[in-house]
């Protein structure tokens, strides 16, 4: 059974959701991350850490996927990167971290999700997973609430 069926996009306990896929390298840099990855519509910076600047690439969802619940965001980065599963699986090998991040901003009771299916595919490219929960006093589709923009690479 594919589990997207269950997603609801209006999860009614969600803001706002969105995710990130980052991979970090101090044997790096930002143009042979990106060569490796090859999805042109990533970012990399170099992250400067007391005497060990990182490449930080990263893969957003957040401008790509219209949806309240954080699986379909982590879907859409799962079908954006699983091509690349033997570059991102040697990167790993040659001393690059990777994880997948997410914002959510909940309001009531309840939280994020991830689905059987979602578990397995994340095991498969050895990520993990976690999150950047906000509580809200607003309620959904209040035009009054605004997000802070956050960068999580």
């Amino acid at each position: 059974m594919d589990d997207r069926a269950l997603y609801n996009d209006n999860y009614p306990t969600c803001i706002e959701t969105y995710a990130t896929i980052r991979v970090s390298s101090a044997q790096h840099d930002c143009a042979a991350l990106q060569a490796r990855l090859q999805l042109s519509d990533a970012t990399c910076r170099i992250s400067p850490r007391a005497g060990s600047p990182r490449a930080v690439w990263g893969l957003s969802s957040e401008a790509h996927v219209r949806s309240r619940d954080t699986r379909r965001h982590i879907d859409w980065l799962l079908d954006r990167i699983e091509p690349a599963t033997s570059a991102l699986l040697e990167l790993r090998e040659e001393g690059a971290t990777a994880d997948i991040f997410c914002y959510f901003v909940s309001v009531g009771h309840g939280g994020p999700m991830l689905s059987p299916q979602q578990m397995t595919r994340l095991a498969a490219l050895d990520l993990t997973v976690g999150w950047d929960v906000y509580c809200s006093e607003g309620e959904v589709d209040d035009p009054s609430w605004s997000k802070t923009p956050e960068t999580h690479l």
